[in-house]
């Protein structure tokens, strides 16, 4: 039942064209209480096609943005002493990142929602971009990515994580939050690129549920240390990716604690590249704490064995997986 829940609120998610108007690279700091709406932005190579410094009750919304190519930069970046930013039903193409959260260490209510993603990617990531969504060394409430559409018209290299949640902290009370995201088609680089990440280089409260992951790189979703993290009622499917691993992974490569993991009740079906099933795995020869002596070896997530083989997920033959196959028609470069 879960998987037509999700299709549901897809569909809804899908941005449709609007009507752009040309406008040049935009770069604000200081600014407030703008909506910038139903801008065409070529980025012309340049690192960011929007820039955001020490903004607030910014909304983004109804744009165009392509050719983010230099560096470290974003077709959208969000940089430190922005708050109350709101991101959505822009397209982005053609670019190393789509959006990036950059470096505020205290913040409240950015939200990259409902919007379409198309070849984000970096050829031989350089600065590790490729990403559509990333929140880097961010700390707040409020913090969601949700609804939003990765697409990649081939697998190839240049893809990095695509929903990436790097050494960030939500709270108790307002865990950073991927929901609701499609990623189709992801990395082929062997290094072990992914649909998700969270609890990459540590962090705190990050949940990522109702997601759903084509053949979207090596792993489906993977947490690679953290606290209070949650990864749980995903839909994940990968079929024969040159360097596909495993459909969900576990393992504490952050260097520090991690403890209070989830991963529960995801939906399976992984084809490694030798044409073997690996639906989940954890890594044993990582620690719990690799700074603590005795090492202790990580243990099962909670919720490990809810996770489930299920042909649901296959895109080959259900009505979900059709329509993410489809995600490429009707927009705005057709």
């Amino acid at each position: 039942m879960m998987a037509f829940v999700a299709f549901a609120s897809f569909a809804q998610s899908v941005p449709g064209c609007s009507t752009y108007t040309s406008h040049a690279v935009i770069n604000l700091n200081g600014a407030s209480n703008q909506t910038i709406s139903g801008d065409s932005i070529n980025a012309a190579g340049g690192a960011y096609g929007i820039q955001l410094t020490n903004c607030h009750d910014i909304h983004i919304t109804k744009c165009k943005i392509w050719n983010a190519t230099l560096g470290f930069g974003g077709a959208i970046a969000i940089q430190s002493g922005c708050y109350n930013i709101y991101v959505d039903t822009c397209y982005i193409y053609n670019s190393n990142r789509g959006v990036l959260v950059n470096n505020i260490s205290s913040t409240s209510n950015i939200r990259i929602n409902y919007n379409y993603f198309k070849d984000i990617q970096e050829p031989g990531r350089a600065t590790g971009g490729g990403c559509s969504v990333q929140f880097v060394q961010v700390t707040g409430t409020g913090l969601t990515c949700d609804s939003n559409q990765s697409y990649h018209t081939t697998p190839n290299s240049g893809i990095g994580d695509q929903f990436s949640i790097y050494k960030s902290n939500g709270t108790s009370t307002s865990y950073i939050k991927v929901y609701y995201n499609t990623c189709l088609n992801g990395s082929t680089d062997a290094s072990g690129l992914v649909g998700t990440v969270l609890g990459d280089v540590g962090g705190s409260y990050q949940d990522a549920e109702y997601n759903i992951y084509i053949n979207a790189g090596s792993v489906g979703c993977q947490v690679q240390g953290g606290s209070h993290i949650i990864m749980s009622n995903n839909i994940i499917f990968g079929y024969k990716n040159t360097s596909a691993s495993t459909g969900i992974a576990y393992g504490n490569y952050s260097g520090t604690l991690s403890t209070d993991i989830t991963m529960a009740n995801n939906k399976i079906s992984f084809t490694r590249a030798n044409g073997t099933v690996l639906n989940k795995w954890y890594d044993t020869s990582t620690y719990v704490d690799p700074t603590a002596t005795p090492k202790v070896p990580i243990s099962a997530p909670t919720g490990w064995s809810t996770n489930t083989s299920d042909t649901v997920v296959d895109p080959t033959v259900t009505p979900l997986g059709m329509y993410i196959l489809s995600l490429d028609k009707g927009h705005c470069d057709k």
